[in-house]
């Protein structure tokens, strides 16, 4: 079953100020880091860094949170567990994330390449893991897919975490059919200290898509949502 096309829409109409505010998020910095300087505003004045605040730390905030909660309620809508159903879904995300995840990290990881080897250029691209050049190989696979640290396109670790709790869906699965408050409560503790005993994928990601994944599976007047899940 589809979702109603109202629902659709609103979803659609929502996603647009969240990548504004994914935006807000990444152009909160004042100064810029070359290889040999800091340029800009090191201390702003402190009615920018007010506004800054508010905007890229507060209500910009949101999004993150809102996209992981949107991706576990789409990925479990009108879920009906089975491998070839999980099989059919895990392929589509593959599709639609894994692929662009490695095109776009693979392009950025060239072009970094090439402009830290034309000496004109090396300054404004400075890598604080080193120069690409030396990378050994578990270097290259660690700066594709951020498997100790950020993704060389450091907005794709969205993506990254996205793809690895895809993976642990079968286990989702059985936290949601035996004890779905219970997962949820430790997930919301590690998400608000915040502590976690694992970064890959992040609290806040396990969290809010499984809040998501949740309002999915127990679809409830929103009254009575609570009550209606069992423990």
């Amino acid at each position: 079953m589809k979702l109603e096309q109202v629902s659709s829409q609103r979803i659609v109409c929502l996603r647009f100020p969240l990548i504004v505010g994914i935006i807000f998020i990444h152009g909160y910095a004042a100064t810029v880091d070359f290889s040999d300087r800091t340029q800009g505003m090191v201390e702003p004045l402190w009615w920018s860094n007010l506004i800054r605040d508010i905007i890229s730390q507060h209500f910009a905030r949101l999004a993150v949170p809102l996209f992981f909660l949107l991706s576990g309620y789409l990925f479990f809508w009108d879920w009906q567990w089975s491998w070839h159903h999980y099989g059919r879904k895990l392929l589509s995300r593959f599709r639609s994330l894994l692929l662009p995840f490695l095109f776009w990290n693979s392009l950025t990881l060239a072009l970094l390449a090439l402009a830290q080897s034309i000496p004109a250029l090396s300054s404004y691209f400075p890598d604080k893991d080193g120069a690409i050049s030396a990378y050994s190989v578990y270097d290259y696979f660690n700066a594709l897919l951020g498997i100790e640290r950020f993704p060389v396109a450091y907005q794709f670790w969205f993506i990254r975490d996205l793809l690895v709790i895809v993976l642990l869906v079968p286990l989702i699965q059985i936290f949601l059919k035996f004890f779905p408050r219970g997962v949820l409560l430790v997930l919301f503790l590690f998400w608000f200290y915040p502590y976690c005993p694992w970064s890959i994928p992040c609290s806040i990601a396990c969290f809010f898509f499984y809040a998501g994944a949740l309002l999915a599976v127990f679809q409830k007047d929103t009254d009575n949502f609570l009550y209606g899940i069992p423990y």
